[in-house]
């Protein structure tokens, strides 16, 4: 590896120069029909996390004639609409996601309008609830058997740091959390990535989101400080419990599940 992150053997060789892991991992390749394919690179890859998220402009997608990869996902059979129609959703929402004149909030409560197809300007955001539902979300995904008590305490302490963590980590890393929010709707191939339609996989996607934010805010909680590596290890370490722990993302879709549209706003779009 380069001093700029990227591989000295495919700089120097070429791609056809890698062997087979390294054509494929931490590429992902979706086979959409026949002639076209979706192709990103997943944040469990240090590499590419650190290539993907300390981006200061916004991602863009390149359109080629041809990719090269051992491992192709056959995506056609997920898609209930044209392949068309599904790559230009992908696009509309990707756009809200990337409108830097609005904050990451205002970003996902228009994301999550689009999907839902309805404006619950007067419902209000219930941080408690919000935060009672993280801690249960968290305590089920990594197993950790938290008493009331402690359940309690946590809230209380998350409640009482959250505005002013939050509000420091978007002033310092604004462009990191919208690269992550690009690359992982895309990566996943969202809103396709399971079953129950695109407002089901809206709710997956964002409940995923307010999961890594509340890591966030119990890490700066415990260690007074994060740094851009912090952030990005942080952000790797929760992908890393999505994509490999079955447990992780049974949860999230489990609580979306069970979530009606006005129950979901109140609880998790702010």
């Amino acid at each position: 590896m380069d001093e700029d992150f990227l591989c000295s053997l495919q700089k120097r060789h070429g791609e056809d120069f890698l062997t087979a892991t390294c054509q494929s991992f931490p590429r992902i390749t979706y086979r959409l029909d026949e002639e076209i394919f979706e192709q990103s690179m997943t944040l469990t890859c240090p590499i590419a996390a650190k290539i993907i998220l300390l981006r200061t402009v916004p991602i863009n997608f390149v359109e080629v004639e041809e990719i090269k990869t051992r491992a192709i996902i056959r995506f056609k059979e997920k898609l209930s609409y044209p392949t068309d129609e599904f790559i230009n959703l992908q696009m509309r929402a990707i756009k809200i996601l990337q409108t830097r004149n609005l904050t990451i909030n205002e970003r996902l409560k228009k994301f999550c309008e689009m999907f839902s197809g309805e404006n619950f300007s007067d419902v209000n955001f219930d941080s408690v609830e919000h935060a009672k539902n993280l801690i249960e979300i968290f305590n089920k995904m990594y197993s950790a058997n938290l008493s009331e008590e402690n359940k309690k305490n946590l809230c209380k302490n998350y409640l009482d740091n959250r505005g002013e963590i939050l509000t420091q980590i978007y002033i310092n890393f604004s462009n990191v959390a919208e690269n992550y929010l690009v690359n992982e709707f895309f990566m996943r191939c969202y809103p396709s990535a399971f079953s129950g339609g695109v407002w089901e996989n809206c709710k997956i996607f964002v409940t995923a989101y307010r999961i890594l934010e509340f890591s966030i805010v119990l890490t700066v909680i415990s260690k007074k400080f994060l740094s851009v590596e912090d952030f990005i290890n942080l952000i790797c370490s929760v992908n890393d419990m999505l994509d490999h722990s079955k447990g992780g993302m049974d949860t999230i879709k489990n609580f979306s599940k069970n979530c009606d549209a006005k129950n979901f706003f109140a609880l998790m779009v702010e």
